[in-house]
């Protein structure tokens, strides 16, 4: 099975680009494809991951420009400490710590400008949506084929 967490602040403009796209997925209803939305990434996360063999969240990133990346994140060896702020490396260590499993994961980076409170998303991320979207697709193409 595969868990998709689409994380972001909804009051902030583009930060929201990865809980749209985490909604958009839903209304695909694939089989086998839980989908998460949350403001931000916690530790309580890491319990779920382990039930899982892929992963993917969906995030805004001001790395980019314009457009959409996804990666594979590789499984990091231990934790250094724990803090208010959970990160990607931090579940995965956690997962496979606590529970002995982590699963294959992968981030969608989208293009995010703008962060102002009640903003819209921006055109450029609204771009840069499309393009995550097709990512997915391609994505979950790929799986099914295998």
């Amino acid at each position: 099975m595969d868990l998709i967490i689409g994380y972001g602040n909804t009051l902030r403009g583009d930060d929201a680009v990865g809980i749209d796209i985490a909604q958009e997925v839903i209304n695909w209803q694939i089989e086998k494809v839980e989908v998460l939305t949350c403001a931000q990434l916690t530790l309580d996360l890491a319990e779920k991951l382990a039930q899982f063999a892929r992963v993917i969240f969906i995030d805004a990133s001001i790395e980019l420009e314009r457009g959409a990346t996804i990666e594979q994140i590789a499984k990091a060896d231990y934790v250094e400490g724990f803090t208010h702020h959970c990160n990607i490396n931090c579940l995965i260590s956690l997962a496979q710590c606590l529970y002995e499993r982590s699963p294959q994961v992968w981030l969608i980076k989208v293009a995010a400008l703008d962060f102002s409170l009640g903003a819209p998303l921006s055109p450029v991320t609204m771009q840069a949506k499309a393009q995550a979207i097709n990512i997915l697709k391609c994505f979950f193409r790929e799986l099914c084929m295998n």
